[in-house]
């Protein structure tokens, strides 16, 4: 009970002032020593060094203020004007997923568009190439011509020159440079003529080319409108079904946690029960103490010896010292008092229990449960006082319980435990309830004999 109180942090008036001295002045030590490593720590906690101060922020937020005087708040949607809250969400998802299309099938625009202006870049490269080819050609042709025609006319300027006299000989020479004019002209015309229609021709094909360009322009922004449609109609129902599985899972994760929540609640409610139930206990037992005191108090002599008789009977043990003082002692005791009773044996038999070992200390005991699991115990007979220990494997360590068999029954020490017709009793009740509410120490495995003999040999 004691430990109780301390690990709770808390006694109730009623039980704090019906304990013993003793009691009381354990739980004073416990409290001055506490204070004193309280007083340590602040002590220690001065001496460290101070960390600096941080500079103080001259930021600050001003909240805007209503005709009230109070901070303006919005309620959404309680104004005539205000949209659902759904319909916000599915707007922002509708956009969402527009701009997503959009920018898709603007980046498989842009490389379309590149792969295009490289293929075109290549053809005219070709194209061009053969045009000077032909263009070079033409104008050897026609040098070609030019000069077999001043040849001709060389020659018959050389035989007229040999009949005519000198004026003839000028008259031919202008004759000639008019034959000449003449002809630069008509070329000159004949690739004016060869440019314009190459012009026309090129006007054309321009022509040509733009209108079929802006055909499929026109046709390429109704795929690409149809393309956004699709693809932001997709993008919506994507983004629907993400947020429905969202809504449900935050559902679920709230029924879960519903759940625990209510299991958590009704363990704490059965705790405060349990120990609500222990304290008036224990508060029954200190108020039925102080009566049966009172009562003997007024008792005749005769009347006491014959109470003290009735005592002597139901319990064997009353004459006991309050410790024992050797291994001899406690090895006697159990073979006069506790074997009779059957402590530790099995019920029918005289075979002894799987968890019953003989007069071990701490030591040897902690040895044996060191390599089992959590949950394992076992009962041995102590020598500090007239009874057992119950030492207990843990997750970190091994706790070791005093059970109380001066009386008719057996418990553990503490004013607040249920006592029990036997020893085997007591442990089948704690495989199923917990040895302290802080603990929760549940016997689950029993720790059988390491050695042989075993070492309970000398108590049979």
């Amino acid at each position: 009970m004691l430990q109780q109180i301390l690990d709770d942090m808390y006694i109730d008036p009623e039980v704090l002032a019906e304990l013993s001295e003793e009691q009381t002045q354990y739980l004073l030590q416990d409290e001055r020593g506490q204070i004193r490593r309280y007083m340590e720590w602040s002590e220690r906690e001065e001496k460290k060094p101070q960390s600096p101060s941080k500079k103080k922020s001259h930021k600050k937020i001003n909240w805007k203020q209503g005709a009230d005087g109070d901070i303006w708040v919005w309620v959404m949607g309680d104004h005539r004007n205000d949209r659902p809250y759904e319909e916000l969400l599915e707007n922002s998802r509708r956009l969402e997923a527009n701009r997503l299309a959009e920018e898709e099938l603007r980046i498989q625009r842009i490389n379309k568009a590149t792969t295009r202006r490289t293929r075109e870049k290549v053809e005219s490269r070709g194209g061009s190439k053969e045009e000077e080819t032909e263009g070079g050609r033409g104008q050897t042709s026609q040098g070609e011509t030019d000069l077999e025609q001043k040849r001709r006319k060389a020659e018959e300027a050389a035989i007229y020159a040999s009949l005519k006299e000198a004026n003839l000989a000028k008259e031919q020479e202008k004759r000639l440079e008019q034959q000449r004019r003449e002809a630069e002209r008509k070329g000159k015309e004949l690739r004016e003529k060869e440019i314009a229609l190459k012009a026309a021709r090129v006007s054309g094909e321009f022509l040509l080319c733009t209108r079929e360009k802006a055909n499929e322009y026109a046709k390429s922004q109704e795929d690409l409108k149809r393309q956004v449609s699709q693809r932001t109609e997709d993008l919506y129902m994507s983004a629907s079904e993400v947020r429905a599985d969202q809504v449900r899972m935050a559902e679920n994760e709230k029924d879960k946690v519903e759940q625990i929540w209510q299991v958590q609640l009704r363990k704490i409610k059965l705790a405060d029960k349990e120990r609500a139930r222990v304290a008036k206990r224990a508060r029954d037992e200190v108020r039925k103490s102080r009566c049966n005191s009172q009562d003997m108090d007024g008792l005749k002599l005769d009347e006491l010896l014959k109470k003290n008789a009735k005592i002597n009977k139901t319990s064997s043990n009353a004459s006991l010292s309050k410790k024992p003082t050797c291994r001899a002692d406690v090895i006697s005791w159990y073979k006069n008092d506790q074997f009779p009773k059957g402590a530790g044996i099995k019920k029918g038999s005289k075979i002894p229990e799987v968890w019953f070992h003989g007069c071990i200390n701490r030591t040897e005991a902690g040895t044996l449960l060191k390599d089992k699991r959590s949950g394992s115990f076992l009962v041995r007979l102590s020598e500090k006082v007239w009874g057992y220990a119950l030492s207990y494997k843990d997750d970190s360590r091994v706790k070791h319980f005093l059970i109380d068999a001066t009386g008719v029954n057996y418990q553990f020490f503490g004013t607040d435990q249920i006592s029990h017709t036997s020893l085997g009793e007591l442990v089948k009740y704690h495989k199923e309830r917990p040895i302290t509410f802080t603990g929760q120490e549940i016997l689950t495995d029993s720790c059988g004999q390491s050695t042989s003999p075993p070492d309970y040999q000398e108590l049979m």
